[in-house]
């Protein structure tokens, strides 16, 4: 099985994420806007969503 992390890079423009092996090799990014908002659940609402679309690539290969 093979290791993977994904980090979360939380900007006030960007919403950064990224797949890595346990040899620190980016396998995969995702990046969108961070919502223009107070709410924090559409922040975390938004980085599970970005998480899921990452994952979806990553089956995919």
């Amino acid at each position: 099985m093979n290791k993977i992390v994904i980090a979360a890079d939380l900007g006030g423009t960007n919403l950064r994420i990224a797949a890595i092996n346990a040899g620190g090799d980016i396998l995969q990014r995702g990046r969108r806007q961070t919502p223009r908002s107070n709410d924090s659940a559409a922040i975390v609402r938004a980085i599970t969503e970005l998480t899921g679309e990452l994952r979806e690539k990553l089956d995919g290969e």
